[in-house]
């Protein structure tokens, strides 16, 4: 059936995905016995692709034609098989060739659930690294430990990283589909997921450490494949953390920074005066002595209180800035 061939076409899609990493990911001390099962995927792929791009012909006839022009065609060899261009019905709309309006719809759903699934993996793995990256910073000693945590770390990456390739694969896909169908606020149920778009909630402390205004990702708000308490539970956590870094700054600013200057202040007042004091003649030296030594006091003291002066006039708009934010704060 048209639903069966568009679900096995989008299996096959992840399934060269996935391949496609994987060699990608062969390392220079891989065993025999590894490619040898990397070999065994590639050429299982190509036969199922093979089969179903049989029966894609019947539903979908201009594919013949396409396949036959492509460069990427079933008969390449097979250590390409991952870049075989399977022309589903968004390819085909996207190459502006008719295709089956029933397909496009089918497609059209498939490729929704699929960006749904893509986006609840994402939000797992981005909270289990989140988990995993904390761990080994409060916990992790020593150079062994280590690298088998930041090992841990990097297999969950690869995991995040399959995970963003699918929902942006699915974008993709509905990105084709929504001029002809027609689909004008498809966007706002799926945004496209940028790089810096997979943090907010997932990124740690101390990926936020410095920065005052720290928004939450979309894909922390979403109702689509996240559960009410989920989606709950996500935003109580970010709440807590502002409410921290509102704190942290209040402490850092308010209290902390204005003290620090006042003792900056005070420290070139005493500086000034420490050397006022010795600004003055001694009878062990003689006249000219005297003088020169009274000149460098007296030097040293104006160099302090030019000092004090710079730092009152630069820090003169702080008390201003600081209820300004008090305001915007509240």
């Amino acid at each position: 059936s048209r639903g069966v061939l568009v679900a096995s076409g989008i299996d096959l899609e992840a399934l060269q995905q996935r391949l496609a990493i994987d060699t990608t990911n062969i390392g220079a001390h891989t065993t025999d016995n590894q490619l040898s099962l990397l070999q065994q995927r590639t050429n299982a792929l190509h036969r199922r692709i093979e089969q179903w791009v049989q029966v894609q012909t019947l539903y979908m006839p201009c594919v013949a034609r396409l396949q036959t022009e492509s460069p990427d065609a079933p008969n390449v060899p097979e250590e390409a098989v991952h870049h075989i261009k399977l022309f589903m019905p968004s390819a085909v709309a996207n190459l502006g060739i008719a295709c089956n309006v029933n397909l496009c719809h089918i497609e059209w759903k498939l490729h929704c659930a699929q960006a749904h699934d893509g986006l609840q993996e994402l939000r797992q793995h981005l909270r289990l690294k989140r988990h995993l990256t904390g761990f080994k910073r409060d916990w992790i000693r020593g150079q062994r430990a280590h690298t088998r945590s930041q090992a841990v770390i990097d297999t969950v990456q690869l995991k995040v990283d399959g995970a963003a390739t699918k929902y942006r694969t699915a974008w993709t896909a509905l990105e084709s589909l929504s001029v002809k169908l027609s689909k004008l606020t498809w966007e706002v149920e799926f945004p496209k997921l940028n790089d810096g778009m997979m943090e907010g909630q997932a990124g740690g402390e101390a990926e936020t450490e410095g920065r005052r205004l720290v928004s939450v990702s979309w894909i922390w708000k979403q109702r689509h494949g996240a559960g009410e308490e989920e989606l709950s539970e996500v935003m109580r956590v970010e709440w807590c953390k502002a409410w921290a870094r509102a704190n942290r700054w209040a402490e850092e600013v308010a209290m902390l920074l204005q003290e620090e200057m006042r003792h900056v202040i005070t420290y070139f007042d005493w500086h000034t005066k420490w050397w006022d004091e010795h600004a003055v003649s001694r009878s062990d030296f003689a006249v000219t002595e005297n003088e020169a030594l009274v000149a460098y006091a007296s030097r040293q003291a104006n160099i302090w209180c030019s000092m004090r002066d710079h730092c009152l006039s630069l820090w003169s708009v702080v008390p201003d800035l600081l209820a300004w934010s008090t305001i915007l704060c509240i």
